[in-house]
């Protein structure tokens, strides 16, 4: 099954111009250690750490004046539309992901993919290559 077919199209997306303090939010309103970042659907990069926000506190820096852009990884995983369930499992449990973004040929984000949402489709599926 091809990640086309079920991938969530309900964006749960940063923006580079995006404070930390916003990305914190948004990363506990959605119980996720890490969120993708995209600039005009382009991915660009992730926030891979949970609480940014408060890492930028810890650090002496003001969460709503440090951006997402300058505290986001760059070398951000992602999955293609047409890779399968299975192989975005293991993409996403190899680097500990919550959200995997999908993204089209042209690198931009289609859709983004829950690891719950996977385990669970997994699980319908009979998917023993898990």
């Amino acid at each position: 099954m091809k990640l086309s077919e079920f991938l969530s199209r309900n964006l749960k997306l940063l923006s580079p111009e995006d404070t930390v303090q916003t990305a914190g939010s948004q990363m506990r309103k959605h119980h996720a250690s890490n969120m993708p970042v995209a600039s005009d659907r382009k991915l660009v990069g992730m926030v891979d750490q949970p609480d940014p926000d408060l890492q930028a506190t810890r650090y002496g820096h003001d969460p709503k004046k440090v951006t997402v852009g300058e505290s986001m990884s760059e070398n951000a995983v992602c999955c293609t539309e047409e890779q399968d369930l299975t192989s975005a499992l293991r993409v996403m449990n190899d680097h500990h992901l919550d959200f995997l973004p999908i993204v089209d040929k042209q690198h931009c984000v289609v859709g983004v993919v829950h690891r719950d949402e996977l385990v669970e489709m997994a699980a319908t599926q009979g998917d023993a290559g898990l």
